[in-house]
């Protein structure tokens, strides 16, 4: 494919996620910074190109590459969402607590943006505000497996419990 579009941004792209999906992470690195060059403001090309590195824990880069998506129209929530998580991931609470703000007013709902919300909360030390988070999550999205191994994380379940109960089942 890339012998007959070797500068289609959306190709490099595509590709470059399908590599990230099979492990193949500096080729995927490699194509997504290709379309990037291609395309510098297109906002779904640098998303995943931040995904990838969000993914491969260099919160630094992606914080830079998602901030530029973010900037980019049209806007993405995803993006916004991803670089919620960077600026979670690279230490800057107060920065991915603002972007999921952003989030918020705008009206998305992605179940990923109140489970980033309660991880937050619960690194902050506010493990009943995460909690509340965490359990209308799961009334919401009950087979929403993350919810729950947070839910795991945040409270120590007794004989019985049948949230507990739900964690085992669903481990």
């Amino acid at each position: 494919i890339l012998e007959h579009l070797p500068n289609q941004a959306e190709t490099l792209s595509f590709l470059g996620v399908i590599k990230a999906d099979k492990r193949e992470n500096d080729r995927a690195i490699e194509l997504l910074q290709r379309a990037v060059h291609y395309k510098p403001k297109a906002a779904n090309v640098l998303n995943n190109l931040g995904r990838v590195l969000l993914n491969l824990k260099r919160y630094e880069e992606a914080v830079e590459v998602l901030t530029r998506a973010v900037a980019a129209t049209p806007p993405l929530p995803e993006a916004v969402a991803n670089l919620a998580q960077a600026h979670r991931g690279a230490g800057n609470v107060d920065e991915a607590l603002y972007y999921l703000g952003i989030l918020s007013e705008r009206g998305v709902h992605l179940k990923t943006v109140a489970l980033e919300r309660a991880g937050i909360l619960s690194d902050l030390g506010q493990k009943d505000e995460a909690l509340a988070i965490v359990r209308d999550l799961i009334a919401a999205a009950p087979d929403f497996a993350p919810a729950w191994l947070l839910l795991a994380q945040l409270k120590t379940f007794g004989p019985g419990d049948p949230e507990g109960d739900r964690v085992i089942a669903l481990a």
